[in-house]
């Protein structure tokens, strides 16, 4: 066997982070996890600092009903 000198495969490196972007874990269909970033539509607002302030610390044993939660 001969090692391939041509280069690397430009096809199997990955785009740079962008850090300042949240990003999602994904897994394709053949089981593999990435991260894809999130676009502006679908990061979730953040609570303010004071509705922050009100959410739950700890988990709860029960699922709250979602339009009683103070820190939505």
């Amino acid at each position: 066997m001969t090692a391939d000198i041509s280069g690397p495969n430009l096809a199997n490196v990955p785009a740079p982070i962008d850090y300042s972007k949240p990003y999602m874990i994904k897994c394709d269909s053949q089981g593999s996890f990435y991260a894809r970033p999130l676009n502006d539509n679908e990061v979730p607002p953040l609570p303010s600092y004071t509705k922050a302030l009100t959410c739950p610390t700890h988990p709860s044993s029960t699922i709250p009903e979602l339009s009683g939660m103070a820190c939505v």
